[in-house]
Formats: structure tokens, C-alpha cells, sequence
């Protein structure tokens, strides 16, 4: 057995390099720029907690963000296909942690833009993912892998289709196999999330297939199933089909089969289902309340055998606050009292996750009912009797604790200040319950809804917090908060005493961290133990720790009052200083990115002293692009607060910027100078102005850039130019515009696309050129009607709105004289080339033998002619041979001018990997055509001429076909 696996593992990862064009010659071998990479994989590999395995995820991130960008494009191939390497032998290790490690690892991937078309590169990853879903049952495993294959399948285009139809038929097939519906469920569940529109085409059988999941023998199947048959409830009624009542009336009838066999599966499945389908199927249900509510409840004391104890009974109980939801009125005459009844009785029992589940549903139950008071408070006292019990008996974050903490809060927002005593009694064993986000919120909402109870919670969590940062209690000094003294004194008192042995983990102190930033305290209150026990956080060896200090440091110094005390000014002033010179030495970039973004707008008094202002100026020269982005941006934000100091080195700034665009040879770093060069001007208009000319003749030679990505960013540039220029920008918009009308219809790149629609928008907000564009370019209207038509990306649909608000409306009547009058010129360039193509079809019976082969190949022609597609260019140049060969030259004749041009002029765009292919290909062209190339030969002697000493074996065969087919034509070049 142990053979078969190693030989099996061995010929999936010979196919795999195979498929990747590599041999076992080629691995590549340990070098210095991959050290941090194998770093990485390895510490992923070896962790064991989710919360650290996160940070490395996110560290990974980070690192390949960072060489897409720094990395030379050999280098960052490599270290993608190492990455790749990686990833494929931990998805098919059969330890669990290195298959959640390898999934992960690949999430990295999904988004990352590299040297592989988008088709190949998620058909590749997709692959990956499969065999993860196909060889494990783990549900920790299985729910990663589907996580990313819900990521995958959120990527637009063809092969996405037919993913999600091939991953929609196999899960569907699983369902009717046991050991395969935990998977199944978790891949439809995500399918449906992140494909909406391919899910619902096959709703029907989902409905039809889960039922096997929904009863299945596994517990977490089930649980599963509920969750993917809830998003696909969700799906069905935002369609608002005329199929759905029939597909709910199905569910219900099923749900009902399924309680009446009694098993503890069927009848768990069932109450599943129709939980569902209270929530998302309200107008269906509302007539059969009464059923639904008695069917639910009588199942309340469900005694048969189950393999985990209780579930059914705590199904019961998580569904009535869904029945009170449903209709609260009818749930109160009708079922309440018996209801609560039946939990209190349930309270006694000894069951854990059963008072747990009680605790829920009565703190949710009281909540819906709120209205109706006098219904509820005779409650109150018993249920605050169990949650002292519950809250004396557990500590340190137990699940009946935790939820007893949320019922009090529950009970709290509808009691009021009625319950304030007995309320006031529980506070210390609340806070024996431990730091945790569940104990804060609680606590939070109890003091806002009982304000007499805020004095003790401020003081128990401030206390709470102190003695888990500092091991010590809170050093509250009388003159500066509104927390009563002798209060503060009592609780802190008492709470030390009940938490001498409080166990401290690096998690703790973060979140008490976190706490301290976010509770709400007052600024006086605070504002000295930050400055003397959290700025010594911004040391500490824990990368995490230092990031969650700087941002509490951050939070509690915000000047957001209109008037602050001088001590208050000094003690903000030495937390800012000390901030800085953290954004600007920690050795974790994540950490100065931190620290310089949480220093927004408030702090802009304090930040323009020249002090904190060279620190600014000091991260401007930052390793890292982002940094050195926030930075520029912060400056430019100052410079009306202290012009004195930042104009003369902003104008440093602003001509290292333009020399570096102008005069670097390496595109990254002209990529970045555009980009801080438009931020420098969005922020600093004032600066810039003086300036506009010098920068328009820095930007606009580099406009047609060879580095599409420095293209992209000077456009984007220009943009924040012309909104600083105004009607200066006016000479250049015919310069402008043909490269934005060429970006917004390059389907290769959705971030060229939004960025040539914004520049577009802010072109003519600043110009006030409404209508205009539309006149000199008649095929821009087309562009951005078609683009509303088929673009599904919610940002650049809006966009989109906002440039076509911006352009206005036009008068057709104009609109068609000045086409006409720019046709007669000349000068209306592929206004109507596709439908010039096609308009040929109109002149060709259906009936003829011509007329398919002649709409075939303008299809394809399409198709050739769109570079966002280049991955099917060379199935679309085999296609067009093979048609050829079946026709005889007199069918030949009309189809030459559909494909000579666009090919010739294709072999002059591609890439240079593959212009040797076209070349041959061409050649094949020729032969088949014949002398029918005969009007083309000057246009392919000129490539023959400008590719004779890069290709030249192709170049010879391709003049040896022509001598051959053209005699007569040949002769007259044969000359040059």
C-alpha cells in the first residue's frame, strides 16, 4: 500500500512538471533571493496555531506583493514557480497541516498578478484545489480548500464557467455518496457565495440533491448542508422566480417526511430545514406558522438515541427566538410562556452545551419581545438566578459563562434600570469571566442601557486591563476623570484580590490592547497610563504587540476636543513623538505602515511642528513604496498648516520626482515616481500649481511607454494634473484621449480599465469638454455603452455612471452629421469595423455554401484582433488553417481581406516568445492562398524585412513558399 501511495505521489508530480514545461534538470536550486520564501513555507509548514499561521499567510503576502514589484520579471517568475512547486507537494501530503498549509500558501497566489494568462493560471490552482477536495474527509482541510475555491471561482471569464459547472455537477454527484457530503455541502455553499449567477442555473437539483447531506449520519454534513442550503434560500428569493413556490413547498413537505421517521438525523435535518426556511422564505411560511411553530415544539423533548446527546433538543431551543421573529405578537399570546417554561426547566439539567444553547435562545427571546413587558419580567428573577449560578461555576472563557455574560446584557437592554441591584451583584463574577470580546461588548451595552452601572464596568475593565498589561492595578488619579474615586477604589480592590493568579498570553495582551483603544474611556482618563506603561509596548520583541500599541497609542492621543489642557497638549505631543520615531525605525514594515496611517487628519496640529515634520521627510525615503506613498501623502497634507517649513523641501521633493521619471532606466522606479508624483499633486494643489507645465512635459513623451504598468500610472497622473491644471490640460486632450479609448477597451487589465475611466472623468470635469470627446471620437459612445452592458465590477460600474454624467447628453441629429463629416475626412478610425465585417453577411444567402465559412472566420478575426484573448490565439490561427484547407481558392478569395491584415499587423504586436510561431504560421497562410496574397506582398516583405536577422529560418521559408505560389509578384522584390 505504501508503495502504490509513494508511486502514485511520484507520477502526479512528474505529470504536474510536465505541464509546467519543466524537468527534474530545472529545479532550481536554494539561492539568497529566496531564502525569506523558504522561510516563509517553512514556518507555515511547522505552525500549529490559526492565528499564527494567519500572520505567516499574511507575511507571505506581503512578501510577493513586494517582489511583483521590486524583483526583476526572470526572478519573480522563479520564485512564483518555486512557490507553486511548494504548494503542489503539500496539497497531495497526506499530513493534515501541510495540505491547510499548502491551500493557504495558495490563496496567495489567486489574486497575484504574474507572467501566466488568467485562464491558465486559476485553471492550474483550481487543479490543486480539486485533488485536496477529492482525497480528504478532514472538515478543517476540506473547509480551507473549499474557502479557496470560492476565491477561484470569483474570477470572471470562460474557464471560471466551466469550473463552477464541472465543480457543480461533481459536488451534486456527492451527495449521494456518503463519505463524500461534508465535501459536497462546503463546495455548494461556496459555490453559491462567490458564482451567484452559475449556481443558480442549476437551483433545481440542488434542492433535489441535499437532502441526502441534510440526514446524513455526520453531524458536521449536516450543519453543513444547513449552511449551503441557507445561501441557496437567499439566492431563490432575490430572483423572485415563479418556480420558487413550488421549490419551498417541496423543502417544507420534505422537512415534514423527515421528522415523521423519527431517526435522530432525519428529525435533526428536518429542523435544519425549516429554520431556513423561516428566514429566508418568510412569505411562503407566514400562512403555516401555526404548523410550523407546534411541529418544532413538539419535538422539544426528543428522547431517542443520538449519536452526540442533546442535539435535537438544543435544535429546538436555538429555533424558537426564529419563531418569535417570525411573527412576535402571535409567538407572545400563543407561545411564550410555555416556551419559557420549557427552558427554565431546561436550566436544571446537567447537560453544558444545553444551558449554553438556553442562555442563548432566552437572552435572544427576551430581546424580540421587548414590547411586551409584562410578559417578561416574571421571568427576570429566575433567569438571573441561573446566571449567577452558571457565572459562580465556570471562569476563563466557558461557553455557558460566555453566554449567561449575553443574556445579562439581553436583559439589560429591556429591564433597564429595574434590574440594576441584582445586576449590580453579578459585576464581579462577570469579570471573573475572563478579558474576552464577548465579556467587553456585553459590558459595553449594559453600562449604556443601565448608565448607574458605567462607574463600576469602567472601573472593573480598566482594572481587568491593567492587570493583564501590567500585572498591577490601574493607577486612577483623582483629579482627572469622571469614575468616582471611592467606586474605582472598592472594584479594583476587589478584583485584584479575585485575579491574583490571572494567566497572561501574548493574545491577551493584544486584545487588551485593543480594548483599551476602543472602550470608549475618557481621554483624561487614560491618557497618562498610556503615555507611561503602552509607549513601552512599542519596544517589545512581539511584532503583534508593537502594531496593536502603536495603534491603541494612536487612539487614546487623537485630539478630537476642541480644547485640550496643556498638560493634555504635552503628553499628546511626547506620544506622537515617540509614535514617529517608530514609523520610522521599527524594523517591520507592517509596523510603520501602521503607525503612519493611524496618524490621520486630528493629529495634523501636532504633526506640523518641524520636529515631527523632518520625520515625515525621513520616511519619505523608505525601503517600502507604501510607506513612502502615506508619507507624501501626509506632507502634502501639512502644507497649508506650516508652508514655512515643508514648501522648500516639498519642492526638492517635487523635482527628484520628475528627474527620476524623466531620466531612471528602470520602469519600477518610474512606476513608483508617477504614482507619488499624483499623490504629491491630490494632496498639495498649492504646491503644484506653479508647476503644471513641467510636469506635463515630464508625463506626456512617457505616456506610450513600452511597460504597460508605467503607462497605467502616469495616465492615472495626469488625471490628478487635470484637476489642478484645469483648463490648461485643454491643448492635450487629443493626445490623451486615443490612449484612454485604447485602455478602456483592453480586457486584459481591469485595473487599466478603471484608471483610464477615472482620468477620463477628471479630464472633463476639469475642462468642462462635456459632449466633445463624443464628437472627435464617435466610437466612445459605443466603448462605454457596451462597457455598462457587460462590466460586473461594482467600483468601475460606478465609475462608469459618473464619467457618463460627466460627458452629458448629445443631440443624435449632431452626432450623425459630424460622423458622416469626419467619414468624408477620414478621420473616423474603426468607428464601424465590426459591424462593416458583418454587414458583409447581409449581401450572402443563408443558403449559400459561402456564408458559414465566411461568418466563421469574422468571428475568429474578432477574436484574433482582441489582445485581451491571446490565449486563444493560436486555436484560433489552427482553426482558420484548417477551414482554409477545405475551401477552394474561388471561397478563399472574399475571406483573404478578413484575415491577412489583422494577422499581419498581429506578428507585429505579440511577444516576441511567439512571433516565431505566427511566423510559420503564416507561412502556412500562404501556401494555402496562393497567388491570392498577391495584393499583401509589400506589406509582408516589410515584416520579411524588419524581422531578417531575428527570425531568419522562418523569414527563408516564408520567401521560399511565396517564389513558389506568387512567380510573377515575387520578382519585383526580389531586388531588396
Amino acid at each position: 500500500m505504501f508503495g502504490t501511495s509513494r508511486f502514485i505521489r511520484g507520477a502526479l508530480t512528474a505529470v504536474d512538471k510536465a505541464a509546467r514545461g519543466t524537468s527534474e534538470k530545472e529545479t532550481l536550486q536554494p539561492k539568497a533571493e529566496f531564502e525569506a520564501l523558504q522561510s516563509l513555507l517553512t514556518d507555515l509548514k511547522t505552525s500549529t496555531e490559526s492565528l499564527q499561521q494567519q500572520r505567516i499567510v499574511e507575511a507571505l503576502q506581503v512578501y510577493l506583493h513586494q517582489q511583483s514589484r521590486d524583483a526583476s520579471s526572470a526572478i519573480f517568475h522563479r520564485i512564483v514557480e518555486v512557490l507553486t512547486n511548494e504548494i503542489f507537494e503539500l496539497t497531495i501530503s497526506p499530513e493534515k497541516q501541510c495540505k491547510i498549509a499548502g491551500v493557504k500558501a495558495l490563496e496567495c497566489l489567486i489574486d497575484l498578478d504574474f507572467e501566466e494568462s488568467t485562464a491558465a493560471k486559476i485553471t492550474k490552482l483550481s487543479n490543486y484545489i480539486q485533488a485536496v477536495l477529492d482525497s480528504d474527509t478532514d472538515l478543517t482541510v476540506l473547509c480551507a480548500a473549499a474557502r479557496a475555491l470560492g476565491r477561484i471561482v470569483r474570477i470572471e471569464g470562460t474557464v471560471t464557467a466551466e469550473i463552477v459547472d464541472a465543480d457543480m455537477k461533481k459536488a451534486l454527484n456527492w451527495c449521494g455518496q456518503a463519505e463524500k457530503r461534508l465535501a459536497a455541502a462546503l463546495i455548494l455553499k461556496e459555490l453559491a457565495l462567490n458564482a451567484p449567477p452559475l449556481f443558480y442555473v442549476q437551483i433545481a437539483s440542488f434542492f433535489g440533491s441535499i437532502w441526502d447531506a441534510l440526514t446524513d449520519q455526520r453531524t458536521d454534513a449536516r450543519f453543513a448542508s444547513a449552511e449551503a442550503l441557507s445561501v441557496a434560500l437567499q439566492l431563490t428569493e432575490s430572483r423572485k422566480s415563479r418556480q420558487r413556490g413550488q421549490l419551498y413547498d417541496q423543502l417544507w413537505q420534505r422537512s415534514l417526511v423527515a421528522i415523521k421517521a423519527g431517526t435522530a438525523e432525519s428529525v435533526h435535518g428536518g429542523l435544519l430545514v425549516i429554520g431556513e426556511l423561516i428566514v429566508n422564505a418568510r412569505d411562503f411560511m407566514q400562512p403555516r406558522y401555526k404548523d410550523i411553530t407546534e411541529t418544532v415544539l413538539r419535538l422539544k423533548d426528543f428522547n431517542k438515541a443520538e449519536k452526540e446527546r442533546g442535539l435535537v433538543k438544543r435544535t429546538v431551543i436555538s429555533l424558537i427566538p426564529r419563531l418569535a421573529t417570525f411573527s412576535p405578537q402571535n409567538f407572545v399570546r400563543f407561545y411564550f410562556k410555555s416556551s419559557m417554561e420549557h427552558m427554565m426547566e431546561r436550566f436544571t439539567h446537567n447537560d453544558e452545551k444545553e444551558k449554553a444553547a438556553v442562555f442563548d435562545s432566552t437572552g435572544g427571546l427576551i430581546s424580540l419581545c421587548k414590547g411586551f413587558r409584562s410578559q417578561i419580567m416574571p421571568f427576570i428573577p429566575r433567569i438571573m438566578e441561573h446566571v449567577k449560578i452558571a457565572l459562580s461555576t465556570f471562569r476563563n472563557n466557558h461557553p455557558e459563562s460566555l453566554a449567561a455574560v449575553v443574556c445579562i446584557s439581553k436583559m439589560g437592554a429591556v429591564a433597564g434600570p429595574e434590574i440594576e441591584e441584582q445586576a449590580s451583584d453579578l459585576l464581579p463574577l462577570l469579570f471573573n469571566v475572563g478579558l474576552n470580546e464577548t465579556l467587553t461588548k456585553s459590558l459595553k451595552e449594559l453600562s449604556l442601557n443601565i448608565p448607574s452601572l458605567d462607574g463600576y464596568i469602567q472601573a472593573g475593565i480598566l482594572t481587568l486591563l491593567s492587570l493583564t498589561i501590567t500585572k498591577k492595578p490601574f493607577p486612577l488619579k483623582q483629579t482627572n476623570s469622571s469614575i468616582e474615586y471611592n467606586i474605582f477604589r472598592a472594584v479594583s480592590a476587589k478584583l485584584t484580590q479575585n485575579l491574583s493568579n490571572l494567566i497572561v498570553s501574548e493574545e491577551t495582551i493584544v486584545f487588551a490592547l485593543k480594548t483599551l483603544g476602543s472602550f470608549g474611556f475618557e481621554k483624561e482618563t487614560v491618557l497618562d497610563f498610556v503615555r507611561d506603561n503602552i509607549v513601552s509596548f512599542l519596544d517589545d520583541s512581539s511584532n503583534i504587540i508593537r502594531k496593536e500599541a502603536a495603534k491603541t497609542c494612536a487612539m487614546i492621543a487623537r485630539p478630537v476636543e476642541k480644547r485640550l489642557s496643556t498638560q493634555t497638549i504635552d503628553t499628546i505631543s511626547e506620544i506622537i513623538e515617540k509614535l514617529l520615531l517608530v514609523g520610522i525605525a521599527d524594523t517591520d514594515p507592517s509596523i510603520r505602515h501602521a503607525v503612519l496611517s493611524s496618524l490621520d487628519e486630528q493629529f495634523d496640529g501636532f504633526l506640523a511642528e518641524p520636529e515631527n515634520l523632518r520625520s515625515l521627510f525621513i520616511a519619505l525615503n523608505d525601503e517600502v513604496f507604501e510607506i513612502r506613498t502615506i508619507a507624501i501623502k501626509m506632507i502634502g497634507r501639512l502644507t497649508l498648516r506650516n508652508p514655512a517649513f515643508v514648501m522648500p523641501s516639498m519642492r526638492k521633493t517635487l523635482v527628484q520626482l520628475l528627474t527620476e521619471l524623466e531620466f531612471s532606466g528602470d520602469s519600477r522606479n518610474k512606476e513608483e515616481s508617477a504614482a507619488l508624483l499624483g499623490h504629491l499633486i491630490n494632496s498639495s494643489k498649492q504646491l503644484t500649481q506653479p508647476y503644471v507645465q513641467a510636469i506635463l512635459d515630464a508625463l506626456l513623451p512617457k505616456l506610450n511607454d513600452e511597460n504597460p504598468r508605467v503607462a497605467s500610472s502616469i495616465l492615472q497622473t495626469l488625471g490628478e494634473l487635470a484637476r489642478v491644471a484645469g483648463e490648461e490640460i485643454d491643448p492635450y486632450l487629443l493626445q490623451l484621449l486615443p490612449i484612454i479609448l485604447d485602455s478602456l477597451q483592453d480586457q486584459s487589465s481591469l485595473n487599466k480599465r478603471y484608471v483610464a475611466l477615472k482620468v477620463l472623468g477628471q479630464l472633463v470635469e476639469s475642462t468642462g469638454k462635456a459632449v466633445d470627446p463624443y464628437m472627435q471620437y464617435p466610437k466612445l459612445m459605443d466603448v462605454l455603452l457596451n462597457m455598462l452592458k457587460v462590466e460586473r465590477v461594482s467600483h468601475i460600474r460606478k465609475e462608469l455612471l459618473r464619467v457618463l454624467g460627466f460627458l452629458g447628453a448629445l443631440d443624435p441629429y449632431k452626432f450623425k452629421i459630424n460622423q458622416d463629416e469626419l467619414k468624408a475626412d477620414g478621420k473616423l478610425f474603426d468607428a464601424d469595423e465590426n459591424s462593416s465585417d458583418y454587414s458583409v453577411l447581409n449581401t450572402i444567402p443563408a443558403t449559400s455554401i459561402e456564408y458559414y465559412p465566411t461568418a466563421a472566420t469574422i468571428a475568429l478575426m474578432r477574436i484574433l484582433n482582441d489582445a485581451s484573448l491571446s490565449v486563444h490565439h493560436n486555436v484560433v490561427i489552427k482553426t482558420i488553417l484548417s477551414i482554409l484547407e477545405q475551401l477552394s481558392q474561388s471561397q478563399i478569395r472574399p475571406l483573404v481581406r478578413f484575415i491577412l491584415p489583422p494577422f499581419l499587423a498581429r506578428i507585429r504586436s505579440s511577444d516576441p516568445s511567439v512571433r516565431e510561431t505566427l511566423l510559420q504560421q503564416l507561412g502556412e497562410l500562404i501556401s494555402i492562398m496562393g497567388h491570392l496574397v498577391q495584393d499583401y506582398l509589400s506589406q509582408i516583405f516589410d515584416i520579411v524585412r524588419d524581422y531578417w536577422n531575428t527570425f531568419l529560418l522562418s523569414i527563408i521559408s516564408i520567401i521560399e513558399t511565396i517564389s513558389n505560389v506568387v512567380t510573377e509578384g515575387f520578382k519585383v522584390y526580389l531586388p531588396s
